[in-house]
């Protein structure tokens, strides 16, 4: 018969449940108004202690009519019950914090929450009632509907929670909501029960209403006002719906309309919908030119595929970031990096979301770079950088026979010292526009350096048909070029090697032209020569000066004259640079432009290099005792000298010999130093500057100009090479270029020298661009050693 032991069970357990609801309640209320995310939710550890709960009150409930199968089967009853209430109830939470309240998210958490409560409920109530199973159809189905209906109220009402609908959620409330829940869930166990077995067989005194009518009255009721709390609420939650509807679109808007982007919408039909200010500022549209259009007639043509392919990809849910030339209102194209994001209404993709950066004046940059780093400044042409490598990737593929020709201007030199560096580049460009006009697409043409030129003539049939063209070249270049009044007669000397017979590499193709080349300048100026053993031995003279340049070691030839080094904004000698002279015993001073290469090209530079080192070094010591002067030493040294194993090694030798501090040494290198390898360069260079030197890079845009080797080493000091500073106060191309190098020096935190100084105005256009150090005749010539200590002990100049 029913006692007061079951009473009181089926009490705790309706007590328990309420807590458990009141748990599940407080805790949705809490993360919510806290603004939580799932992870700082914790759903595992939310989901394990309302199982908890729930467990506590069936098994008081499972006590108080069926003790004897509790102790029989307790444990498997409550671990089955753990877990299929625990991994429901986590998928319940999981998919709560999803935050998408639309009918279909609502009836898909109250579906998964019905059939955890099933799975929880009949799972383990099937193990706790083996022995007395008795299956009743009616109740079962009554039993699984009561769930259904008790699922979807309270799955609801926690949506809503976690939704703010409920602007002031009391205590009362709480209780209130709790108290109705638990009654519906401690009734739950209860007519589960009662549908597998035959309550009667234990409680045989018990009516039929208050044995099967009752328990599901109760529960049905308490289910009935479950469906009404939320619908009490409704105003709650149509106000709750507005505000959030009506915030979530001011901050769209917000975002939307300030953003620093061009920001626009598109339909999956490719209709712009909305745009933001920035797109008509970027683009010069009016709004009526852009709202309402498909994207089509704005994308580059030779990039529309490209974009659709995005654009479709953007629509199944990918993201994408892309480059693109969109179309400006004045027919011209800007190039944009471009982010397109899925937009979605509820849970459908209607369109997308994109955002535009203007990059044209980072291209425009970049393609200004790229002609620096690959074309010469003064003629437009390809440079010896591009050269090599057009020319090296022909060779590569083992191609039909070539002709490569190196020209050199007959007496450049004396029109230029005549005439001025102004004409000498004008005479350069019209040279370099003939060349072009002539050669246009029959080839690749290149200026290396100076003047000094070549033309590679790809799938030559024969040596006759080199031969015809350089007639004609040269008849060309022979008409008269009028230069500012003059007209000025150009000749060339030209030194011919043939691929493959000559040479299958571009080193040694080049390197036996130039041998042709000056054999032809020495010989017979305007005339041509290939190359041959004949020609090769005809250059006596070379084997001649290298002699001569072995015995000026022994003989001490060599000396050292010191250009100075002025600061810009002092006036302020700070430093020399050591220039090599060669005083021949018989053919007096010779310039190092006539032994140098051959010097290089030898090795005789390695031990000339440790004679200037020498002398430098001592020289500085001396003045640094006698004048107590703090000057700095610039030292050129050649790529060869750079990669001999033994030069770190002799020249830290040097500076122990004389005690001189290394900081008051900068080591000058070219371009061409640098660039040749790289690898091994940059660890001589790492160890110069921990032994404390400081590292210039001469001649600064005469070669490769590139910028990637400013990128990877370190140095201390760029130095613009003087046809840059020649007419910088006539040609505004010109000055541009080297105001662009002084603002890129001043950025990568280097010290700029601009070399080639000759006039009062130049010193004074570079004072108002903020350039560092002035070298060139108008500070001082290369000078003797006593000459320099006269400089050095007079005031200060600022002129």
């Amino acid at each position: 018969m029913f006692t007061l032991d079951d009473a009181i069970f089926l009490t705790l357990s309706f007590i328990i449940s309420c807590c458990s609801c009141y748990f599940a309640i407080s805790g949705t209320a809490y993360a919510t108004k806290r603004g939580m995310t799932p992870e700082e939710m914790k759903p595992f550890q939310w989901a394990f202690g309302s199982t908890f709960l729930f467990l506590l009150s069936h098994l008081c409930t499972a006590f108080s009519y069926s003790p004897e199968q509790l102790v029989k089967y307790g444990w498997i009853y409550a671990g089955s019950f753990f877990v299929f209430a625990t991994i429901g109830t986590y998928l319940v939470i999981k998919y709560m914090t999803r935050k998408l309240f639309t009918p279909k998210h609502y009836a898909i958490g109250s579906v998964l929450f019905f059939f955890s409560t099933v799975l929880a409920n009949y799972g383990s109530y099937l193990v706790l009632t083996r022995d007395i199973l008795v299956f009743q159809p009616v109740f079962i189905l009554i039993t699984l509907l009561i769930m259904l209906g008790v699922a979807f109220p309270f799955y609801r009402l926690l949506s809503q929670l976690s939704y703010r609908v409920f602007p002031s959620l009391t205590v009362k409330r709480k209780v209130m909501w709790s108290v109705l829940m638990g009654l519906a869930f401690a009734g739950i166990p209860f007519i589960t029960y009662a549908s597998l077995t035959d309550i009667h067989l234990y409680y045989p005194s018990i009516s039929v209403l208050h044995a099967d009518v009752i328990p599901y009255a109760v529960v049905l009721g308490s289910m009935i006002i479950l469906w009404l709390i939320p619908d009490l609420n409704g105003e709650d939650l149509k106000l709750s719906q507005e505000r959030m509807i009506l915030e979530s679109e001011a901050n769209y808007q917000s975002l939307f309309d300030l953003n620093p982007l061009a920001a626009f919408t598109i339909k999956s039909d490719g209709t712009i919908t909305n745009s933001n200010q920035r797109v008509y500022d970027y683009f010069g549209y009016r709004k009526e030119d852009f709202i309402g259009k498909t994207f089509v007639p704005f994308i580059h043509p030779d990039e529309l595929k490209s974009v659709f392919e995005h654009f479709k990809n953007s629509l199944n849910g990918i993201p994408a970031t892309f480059e693109v030339r969109l179309l400006h209102r004045n027919g011209s194209y800007l190039y944009t990096n471009v982010l397109i994001a899925p937009m979605k209404e509820e849970e459908t993709i209607s369109g997308v979301f994109a955002l535009v950066q203007n990059k044209t004046k980072e291209k425009e940059a970049e393609a200004q770079i790229e002609q620096l780093a690959y074309h010469d400044h003064l003629t437009g042409l390809p440079n010896r950088l591009l050269a090599e490598k057009q020319i090296s990737e022909y060779l590569s593929k083992k191609p039909k026979p070539a002709a490569l020709l190196v020209m050199d201007l007959d007496r450049f030199k004396v029109i230029n010292d005549t005439l001025g560096h102004a004409y000498g580049d004008l005479l350069l460009q019209g040279v370099a526009n003939r060349f072009k006009e002539w050669v246009k697409d029959k080839g690749i043409i290149a200026r290396m350096s100076g003047d000094e030129f070549i033309i590679f003539l790809p799938d030559v049939k024969s040596i006759q048909e080199v031969k015809m063209f350089i007639h004609h070249l040269l008849q060309q270049l022979h008409k008269p070029l009028s230069i500012k009044g003059h007209d000025i007669v150009v000749s060339t000397s030209i030194g011919v090697t043939m691929f493959p017979d000559d040479g299958t590499d571009i080193n040694t193709l080049l390197r036996r032209a130039d041998i042709s080349m000056y054999v032809a300048k020495k010989e017979e100026q305007n005339s041509f020569i290939f190359y041959s053993a004949r020609n090769q031995k005809s250059s006596t003279n070379l084997i001649e000066l290298e002699e001569d340049l072995r015995k000026a070691l022994t003989k001490d030839e060599f000396l050292l004259h010191y250009q100075p080094k002025q600061c810009c904004h002092t006036g302020k000698i700070i430093g020399v640079e050591a220039l090599l002279r060669w005083e021949h015993g018989k053919k007096g001073l010779i310039s190092p432009a006539e032994f140098i290469p051959l010097a290089e090209e030898t090795g005789l530079i390695i031990p000339i290099g440790e004679q200037v080192i020498d002398q430098a070094l001592k020289q500085l010591k001396e003045w640094q005792q006698t004048l107590s002067s703090s000057i700095c030493m610039a030292i050129n040294v050649s790529a060869r000298q750079v990669h001999h194993e033994n030069f770190l090694t002799m020249l830290t030798g040097k500076l122990m010999k004389y005690d001189v501090d290394p900081k008051c040494i900068e080591i000058e290198l070219t371009e061409n130093t640098v660039m040749k390898n790289s690898s091994q360069s940059s660890k001589v260079f790492e160890r110069l500057k921990d032994i404390g030197m400081k590292i210039a890079i001469d001649d600064f845009g005469v070669e490769y100009s590139s910028l990637n080797y400013l990128k990877n080493f370190t140095f201390d000091t760029l130095k613009i090479d003087r046809s840059f500073i020649a007419d910088i106060t006539t040609i505004d191309h010109q000055a541009k270029i080297v105001e662009a190098i002084i603002a890129m020096g001043r950025a990568l935190d280097l010290v700029v020298v601009a070399e080639g100084v000759e006039t009062k105005e130049q010193v004074d256009w570079l004072k108002s661009r903020d350039c560092d150090v002035l070298q060139g005749y108008y500070i001082g010539k290369p000078m003797e050693v006593s000459q320099v200590e006269e400089l050095l002990k007079q005031p200060i100049s600022n002129k």
